[in-house]
């Protein structure tokens, strides 16, 4: 398996416009939520301060009926304002609602990710992807799901998008059990030293929508934005030969 990423500071631009609306309708119906309550306030201060105004007249000197009435006109609009604000937070929460129901038909896509962790099957390797920051010396390290370092190597030091295959053994050379691991690629060192982009393929097993943006679990155990898939080979073909 070949991974090819794309440019990491591009990745948005990869997804399907449906991923990308879900994370703004949340934050646009949060938005709304918000300016209704500030309109009901407003109606409900206008309201008192209109009974409180007619309590308080001088019965000798009433208030005047054109006055009256443009209060009462003035209370009109704000009520309009407030139920059409409504209206627009529930539209919106129709749509975020629709938008999270589409996202799951993702589950079962294969996707390269920016993420670090990745998945080792029973006797099976991985194939991962990094992007060196220039032409410089780096090690790759892998770590088991204890953040025990098992395997390190010497990565690719050409500038660019690199791809490594691992084998499944720790630097003994022994195979490792199938689980959830993790790959760092550190680069320089001294004050040039940083940590590479590193890049996994991934399938989606679930979507989370309970926050205000909506991320995927991955087979690798990590969970992941959607913002954050640069490549969706879509759903694994189920045919055997």
């Amino acid at each position: 398996m070949t991974i090819t990423p794309n440019t990491p500071t591009t990745p948005a631009s990869l997804l399907p416009n449906s991923l990308g609306g879900a994370t703004s309708a949340a934050s646009t119906a949060s938005s709304s939520a918000s300016s209704t309550n500030s309109l009901s306030a407003t109606e409900s201060d206008f309201l008192s301060l209109l009974i409180a105004q007619l309590k308080n007249q001088d019965p000798t000197s009433p208030m005047d009926s054109s006055t009256f009435v443009t209060q009462l006109a003035e209370l009109n609009n704000v009520q309009a304002v407030s139920q059409t604000n409504q209206l627009m937070t529930q539209l919106l929460a129709q749509g975020q609602a629709s938008a999270n129901a589409n996202l799951t038909s993702y589950v079962g896509d294969q996707v390269t990710v920016q993420s670090n962790a990745i998945s080792l099957t029973s006797g099976g390797s991985v194939t991962f992807g990094y992007t060196m920051p220039a032409n410089t010396s780096g090690t790759i390290v892998i770590k088991d799901s204890s953040g025990n370092q098992v395997f390190s190597t010497a990565a690719d030091p050409t500038a660019g998008n690199q791809t490594y295959t691992w084998n499944g053994k720790n630097s003994a050379g022994t195979a490792l059990p199938a689980g959830n691991y993790t790959v760092t690629v550190n680069t320089g060192s001294g004050s040039t030293a940083s940590t590479a982009q590193t890049y996994t393929a991934a399938t989606i097993t679930a979507v989370d929508t309970s926050g205000s943006t909506p991320e995927a679990d991955l087979s690798t155990g990590a969970q992941v934005p959607f913002t954050s898939i640069m490549t969706n080979s879509g759903k694994a073909s189920s045919s055997t030969n």
